[in-house]
């Protein structure tokens, strides 16, 4: 994924920031690659490349004025970009690039292909950083007096054959709040921010394991950031949700992050708790969960059997909760029954608990007896509840049964 943009190349409008305005035809030139992964040699010299395109659109070009040169970047803690003056930044491969051609003309419809040497000085050894800017100009003056220009940025991300330098994270904060009384949106939030100690860079994937005091785990859901690659010594923030209403207690958010250490992975924690009243708020004012909390498969059973056989089947239960369930099954005869099915069929196990999103098997066993014959009808049900016993308001979900002996 395109680290200077996940969607698209970057246009940086000048002048005045968050102001959107409109833009003359030549925002249809195009950069290519946007990112490019560079290996250099110390003392030696590489070339890389990039694109320029004027591209026509609607069948409408102008011809343009191209800028280009090298520049230095970071990138905060939010995940947004700033470019700055090449040789500013710590680990900055700016000054080392020297670029073919800094300024020409395109006229609708051409291209240019750039080369950039890159020299390697002797006593560079790991990663290093730098940008290749093109800016379309001269400036032009756009609706309400603003001033704006187009600006198209390309990465470039140069390793330098040496020692080997290990990944190194921490996660410097962690915190987790369910919703306030007046969210708009009651969701549990979990916030991370991670720091790169090291001396390159890495991609982090963070995700969330909610449990309760007793370890049972309620809740598993990303962390996302609006940028995942971490250069060394930057800051990142990571955040998720959880918008399933969770029961009164104490709890604690486990987050762990995977950054590409071949060794282990990041984690900290944080507690929190869940007040009666919270939990009473969160459900009130959380969407409707119209769907039921397990599916069995099959849904309905059928069986045709002689007198005095022997059948067995299994049923398959599955979660469709994120968080933990408690489950008791039983067998229910139709009021024409006397005594019948509740005798013959056995299930098991008759309770058990399953984890968020996951599934079991459910035995059913059917001993039809010697001395009866005709069609018995029943269900087999499946009670919901919370795994401490308490009411999800959960309907039971049920299996139809028909058991014809011949």
């Amino acid at each position: 994924m395109n680290y200077f943009l996940k969607q698209g190349a970057l246009r940086l409008v000048l002048g005045t920031i968050g102001i959107l305005v409109s833009v003359p035809v030549w925002a249809g030139i195009a950069v290519s690659p946007l990112k490019q992964e560079v290996t250099v040699n110390r003392g030696r010299t590489e070339t890389f490349y990039i694109s320029v395109a004027n591209r026509v659109r609607e069948g409408k070009g102008e011809t343009v004025a191209v800028q280009i040169e090298a520049v230095d970047f970071s990138v905060p803690r939010e995940g947004g970009i700033s470019f700055h003056e090449p040789g500013t930044a710590k680990y900055s491969a700016s000054r080392w690039i020297k670029v073919s051609e800094t300024s020409f003309i395109l006229k609708p419809g051409e291209s240019k292909k750039i080369a950039c040497e890159i020299s390697a000085p002797w006593t560079a050894n790991g990663e290093y950083y730098s940008a290749i800017m093109v800016t379309l100009g001269p400036r032009q003056a756009a609706q309400k007096g603003l001033t704006v220009q187009c600006r198209i940025a390309s990465g470039v991300f140069v390793t330098v054959p040496g020692r080997m330098y290990p990944k190194k994270a921490k996660v410097i904060e962690c915190q987790a709040a369910p919703p306030s009384a007046g969210a708009e949106k009651p969701e549990l939030t979990v916030t991370a921010t991670i720091a790169n100690e090291g001396r390159v860079l890495f991609d982090a994937e963070g995700e969330v394991k909610i449990r309760d005091k007793a370890g049972r785990l309620w809740a598993k859901f990303p962390l996302t950031s609006r940028r995942s690659r971490v250069l060394p010594g930057d800051l990142r923030d990571f955040s998720g949700g959880f918008s399933e209403p969770l029961p009164p207690g104490e709890y604690v958010a486990e987050v762990i992050f995977d950054y590409g250490s071949e060794w282990k992975k990041e984690r900290a924690k944080a507690p929190f708790s869940v007040s009666p009243a919270q939990t009473a708020a969160w459900q009130k004012k959380a969407e409707p969960d119209n769907s039921a909390a397990i599916a069995v498969e099959p849904g309905r059973i059928e069986e045709a059997i002689a007198a005095g056989g022997f059948r067995r089947s299994a049923l398959r239960v599955s979660n469709a909760k994120p968080f933990p369930i408690s489950i008791r099954v039983q067998v229910v005869e139709s009021e024409a029954e006397r005594g019948g099915l509740g005798k013959w069929i056995h299930v098991s196990p008759a309770s058990f608990d399953l984890a968020g999103s996951q599934n079991r098997s459910v035995i059913f066993t059917l001993q039809a007896p010697k001395h009866e014959k005709g069609e018995h009808k029943g269900e087999i049900r499946f009670t919901v509840k919370g795994v401490n016993g308490e009411d999800l308001g959960e309907e039971p979900v049920t299996v139809p049964l028909s058991v014809n002996i011949r």
